[in-house]
Parts: structure tokens; sequence; C-alpha cells
């Protein structure tokens, strides 16, 4: 298995397994910034969360606001470098989504996290 793939592999595992604190201390940078259109927070989307501090508080809070993870698709993938971008249907609490995440990263580690999701389907 390339870098590439084995990093984005064990990011969605710890994804899966709540596994936030170490999954930001290890794949991260200090300085990294994060870009999220999920609506988590009373203000609206999107936003601009920077350093691993806060990025623990919103993944945290973003984990209790779509709970279990059920990928039910994993589709254009491709790695480079230094960039990581892939696309996903996923099952989460508030429904079906259509998900895609962008990582640029600097010296293995996630330096800016892009992301954008679409509701297929509301909850069941």
């Amino acid at each position: 298995m390339d870098k590439a793939k084995e990093f984005f592999t064990k990011h969605v595992d710890r994804i899966i397994s709540l596994d936030t604190d170490v999954m930001v201390d290890e794949e991260y940078h200090e300085d990294a910034v994060l870009v999220s259109p999920f609506p988590i927070y009373d203000e609206p989307a999107p936003y601009i969360i920077r350093g691993n501090k806060d990025l623990k508080a919103f993944f945290h809070r973003y984990r209790e606001w779509q709970g279990n993870v059920e990928i039910e698709k994993v589709f254009d993938y491709i790695a480079a470098d230094d960039v990581i971008s892939f696309s996903a249907i996923v099952k989460i609490n508030t429904g079906r989504w259509v998900s895609g995440v962008s990582w640029y990263l600097r010296d293995g580690k996630i330096a800016y996290h892009f992301s954008w999701g679409y509701r297929l389907d509301p909850p069941e």
C-alpha cells in the first residue's frame, strides 16, 4: 500500500472508531486549517477552524452531530505527493450524504483540510 492510501485508510479508521484526539495529534500540523460546511454551530457555515486545540473541539462536536458513520462508497480518490482528495457516500445521524475532502499535506501531515457535503436523503 502506498503512503497516501495508508494515510487515508488510517484517517477513515480513526473517524469510524472515534479516535479524534489521536487523529488530530498524529495527522494534523499544529497550525492546520480546516474549512467545513457542515452545520454544527449556531452561526452559519462555512467554518474555518485553526490549530489543533480548536480542531479537536470541532471534531468532537462534529462527532456528536454526525453520530456513527457508515461509508457506502468511496470514489474520485486522487493522491499526489502533497494532496489527497476523495468523495464518499456516507450515512450519518443527519441522513445520507455525498461528501468530499481534500487534504494538502506538509511533511506528511495535513496542513489544509477542505470539505464539502450535500445531503442526498434525510435520516431514516
